[in-house]
């Protein structure tokens, strides 16, 4: 069985984009999956891998992957915090004070500020599983 805090959902249309992200993933010891589109999203989220992080770059998957952040909502309550990418900091500063992402950062990014948010995300999201019943869950759960 996987180590759920390793695995990582890139929601990221954009395949050179989210195949440097995978790579940085990697390296940390990560196992990230790509979601190039909502249905692969969609895939991943009702899969058989337990995820504790999303990547979502505002602008791509607003355009491209509409719906992605709700549906995370709706079928993972337990991850619903994510790492932001983006290039505005007004979005940015927008998004912060809806308290849904664990991490911002506008790009072009400082890779040790993604790091450290990969890990602050990770570690918020085994703290949020402990008590969590939403179903992807309770799929994972080992007790």
């Amino acid at each position: 069985m996987n180590d759920e805090s390793k695995n990582i959902l890139i929601a990221v249309p954009d395949a050179s984009y989210a195949d440097m992200l995978a790579e940085i993933i990697s390296g940390m010891g990560h196992a990230p999956v790509i979601a190039k589109n909502i249905d692969e999203a969609r895939a991943y989220i009702n899969d058989t891998i337990p995820l504790s992080v999303v990547v979502v770059d505002w602008e791509l998957t607003q355009r491209y992957m509409p719906g992605l952040i709700e549906l995370v909502n709706r079928e993972m309550p337990c991850v619903g915090r994510y790492i932001l990418l983006d290039i505005s900091v007004e979005n940015i500063k927008t998004r912060q004070e809806t308290n849904e992402f664990c991490c911002y950062l506008k790009k072009p990014f400082d890779l040790e500020k993604f790091e450290a948010g990969v890990v602050k995300c990770i570690q918020e999201a085994k703290v949020t599983k402990e008590t969590c019943e939403c179903n992807h869950c309770l799929k994972f759960k080992t007790d």
